[in-house]
């Protein structure tokens, strides 16, 4: 077993030859006070234990405030050595290495159900999984801009360059484009100062971590659930067409504010030969991402029946887009999405322009009142009313329904129950037949049965009878 005076050798070692803070050999000297490594290596230099351990502490710190404390020392040159180790075994010597990284990246952040692959590389990535390796650095590997744990070298040539090459990656990965590169700490990476190898699996770490937050949709209701703190308003009620709006559209948009911050119902029509008008209901939350991007989250009505029944969701569900700030009563509304997505529901830009002309504005309204309006064949419309009656140190009180019935719900019935009150979106839900108890912001919903209501020891109670 190394002695302690080895072990701080060996790793300021793997950083100086692996320029792995610092790009040339120069700036390193500089940091660690001496210029005398490239002539007399770390061994002589920090003969010492206490000189050794020194410099490895102040570059421990530099590292913690390079990265905003995203990145520890240790825990990164562990991982850079177990991650090598793999990526020298199994992916060394690949062919077309961008394709391996995509390949790579969608089984271990898969959207859905992986695609199908050999069982030989599809053992590699699990074993990725199975093993916790570091992902951005088997990325930086595979690009050939991070070299092997062993590695001697020298300075890196182009730094700029290889920071070029990885944002170039991502964004054709991510299909975001400038807009996913806006988001916030995709934006703070990418405009570094210093640029290195250390920023570089920085970078790549901030945007898998953002990409996660994107791609399926268990990690969007995850991210709806932090998004609702920044929700806003917008006057965005009335009738909207998709392009310039000054020319008549069988396809048109009906948008309106039910009077929860930043909530809106958005009805697509599609007015078809028959006299028919097909509907779609959807659910729209708008948000500040931050004060350079505003989000808006749509959400397909199949994601509520999804929801509530426990069903995975799928790629219909729901989707994200992103705009730069306007007014707050815009007359148009660009929106560019996220992510990529399979599903016809979420085109790539969507882009609506407010009907005001009142030729225009008779047309729809003709339609909407003398056409015979037929749901699409996913869609159904849901009712959600908050209805949240009071909160005491043991109990929620949710109603009354159309029975004028109250449920007491016992705060210790469920996790997150305790947190809950008198601005929580608590209310019932009404879906098709069926009626639910609803906690949005925890996203359970609780059907209104005999069974359910025993399991959770909710009592049911006249609004007359109640007596808090």
């Amino acid at each position: 077993m190394k002695d302690e005076k080895t072990l701080y050798e060996d790793k300021l070692t793997t950083i100086v030859n692996t320029r792995l803070i610092y790009n040339t050999m120069a700036e390193i000297e500089q940091m660690l006070g001496t210029q005398a490594i490239h002539s007399n290596g770390i061994k002589r230099c920090f003969g010492a234990l206490s000189r050794s351990r020194s410099a490895y502490r102040d570059l421990k710190c530099e590292v913690a405030e390079l990265t905003s404390d995203y990145i520890d020392l240790d825990e990164l040159l562990r991982q850079y050595h177990r991650t090598w180790v793999f990526y020298r075994e199994h992916l060394y010597r690949r062919a077309n290495p961008e394709a391996v990284v995509t390949e790579m990246l969608h089984y271990c952040y898969p959207r859905s159900a992986r695609a199908k692959m050999s069982a030989r590389k599809r053992e590699t990535y699990q074993l990725i999984l199975d093993k916790e390796l570091n992902v951005p650095m088997l990325v930086l590997m595979l690009l050939r801009v991070l070299p092997g744990y062993d590695s001697k070298e020298g300075d890196v040539v182009d730094i700029e360059r290889d920071f070029f090459r990885v944002q170039s990656f991502f964004e054709q990965f991510t299909s975001g484009g400038a807009i996913f590169e806006m988001l916030p700490a995709v934006k703070a990476a990418r405009e570094y100062g210093d640029k290195s190898r250390l920023m570089l699996i920085d970078y790549v770490q901030h945007v898998l971590d953002v990409y996660q937050d994107f791609i399926g949709p268990e990690s969007m209701r995850r991210k709806a659930v932090e998004m609702q703190e920044k929700m806003f308003d917008l006057d965005i009620s009335g009738v909207w067409v998709e392009g310039d709006g000054h020319t008549v559209s069988t396809n048109f948009w009906v948008i309106e504010a039910p009077g929860l911050t930043g909530n809106y119902f958005a009805t697509f029509y599609s007015k078809k030969a028959d006299n028919t008008l097909v509907s779609t209901f959807y659910t729209l939350f708008v948000y500040k991402e931050n004060e350079d991007v505003w989000g808006y989250y749509w959400v397909h009505p199949i994601f509520i029946k999804h929801l509530v029944r426990g069903v995975p969701a799928g790629d219909n569900d729901c989707a994200w887009y992103f705009s730069d700030p306007t007014d707050l009563r815009p007359d148009e509304l660009r929106m560019d999405r996220a992510m990529d997505s399979n599903s016809p529901h979420w085109p790539l830009e969507r882009h609506l322009t407010r009907c005001t002309d009142p030729a225009l504005l008779a047309q729809y309204e003709h339609w909407m009142n003398d056409c015979k309006e037929v749901n699409d064949k996913d869609s159904f419309r849901y009712e959600f009313y908050t209805l949240i009656y009071a909160v005491t140190q043991t109990h929620l009180y949710i109603g009354p329904d159309e029975e004028g019935i109250m449920y007491k719900v016992p705060k210790s019935s469920y996790d997150g129950f305790a947190q809950m009150n008198m601005q929580s979106k608590v209310g019932l839900l009404y879906v098709e037949d069926k009626i639910y108890l609803a906690f949005d912001d925890i996203l359970l919903y609780i059907p209104i049965t005999k069974k359910n209501l025993e399991n959770y020891h909710i009592e049911r109670i006249p609004v007359d009878e109640l007596n808090l």
